[in-house]
C-alpha cells in the first residue's frame, strides 16, 4: 500500500485493516498448520496480526492497532534499518545510546 495516498492516519489504518481481514478470511486460514508455525518463526509480528483478527465486517479497535503495529514495524524497518542492525549485531550508535533503544524478543 502506498500510505502517502492517503490523506489521514484514519483512512490509512482503516484501509489496511480491510486488506488484513479480506487476507485473514481469504488466505490464513486455508494455510496449513506446518506452514503456519513456518511462518511464525519468520514473521512473529504478520503472524501475531493473522491470528489475532477478528472476522466482523467492520474494523474493531483491535483490528485498527494491528495495522498500527504493522505500520510502525514498516517504517523502522524502512527508515532505521541501520539502528536495527547495530542492535542485533550490539554495535554503538547515538541514537542507541541517546534513547536507551533495545530489540523486542
Amino acid at each position: 500500500m502506498e500510505q502517502s495516498r492517503f490523506s489521514s492516519i484514519g483512512k490509512l489504518l482503516r484501509s489496511t485493516s480491510y486488506v488484513l481481514k479480506f487476507m485473514t478470511r481469504r488466505i490464513w486460514y486455508k494455510l496449513s498448520n506446518d506452514y503456519k508455525s513456518t511462518f511464525q518463526r519468520k514473521h512473529p509480528l504478520l503472524f501475531t496480526v493473522f491470528n489475532n483478527g477478528t472476522l466482523e465486517t467492520i474494523p474493531t479497535t483491535q483490528d485498527l492497532s494491528s495495522a498500527r503495529l504493522l505500520w510502525e514495524y514498516t517504517i523502522q524497518r524502512i527508515h532505521f534499518s541501520y539502528i536495527t542492525l547495530a542492535l542485533k549485531r550490539k554495535r554503538q550508535h547515538n541514537l542507541i545510546r541517546q534513547l536507551g533503544l533495545q530489540c523486542d524478543e
